[in-house]
């Protein structure tokens, strides 16, 4: 899974755009990931507990998605 951060571009950054505006936290989806895109991972990481350092990490993608952030196969659901 890949971590997006500032200055990073590609279809990955068009689909964690795309998450995070269906999640209600506009940003333009254009594959850049740029100051704005920043503050509304900063945001949508803020609305559901993660941690807010504006990097669309594992967690934070797997919670855009709605899947488990954990794969940890001792931890039962």
């Amino acid at each position: 899974m890949p971590v997006l951060s500032l200055g990073s571009k590609g279809p990955a950054v068009a689909e964690l755009q795309t998450l995070l505006t269906a999640a209600g936290f506009a940003v333009k989806v254009d594959s850049l990931f740029g100051p704005l895109t920043e503050a509304g991972v900063r945001s949508y990481q803020g609305e559901f507990g993660l941690r807010q350092d504006g990097i669309a990490g594992p967690k934070t993608l797997a919670s855009l998605r709605g899947e488990m952030a954990d794969t940890d196969p001792a931890i039962v659901v």
